[in-house]
């Protein structure tokens, strides 16, 4: 996540919390839920168990932002022997 103030300049100390939609909370995550911006910036890790679309919340103070994101397989690869 981005943070820039109304002049476009990266905003430093805001806390940023992650979340997914409630019917993946128990198939996804995202580590950790509550960033600090360094830089105007927070990173967190988003982790699924199960393929499908899943829409990722960003909120700070009081504007909340979604993205989706769409889970696929990985394959597995085949023993070559």
């Amino acid at each position: 996540m981005r943070v820039r103030d109304a002049q476009g300049q990266p905003v430093d100390g805001l806390v940023v919390m992650f979340s997914v939609e409630p019917s993946w909370t128990q198939y996804a995550s995202i580590t950790p839920a509550e960033a600090l911006t360094r830089n105007g910036e927070a990173h967190a890790t988003f982790q699924a168990s199960t393929t499908g679309v899943v829409r990722v919340m960003t909120r700070v103070d009081n504007v909340t932002l979604g993205t989706t994101i769409t889970v696929v397989g990985r394959e597995t690869p085949r023993d070559a022997s």
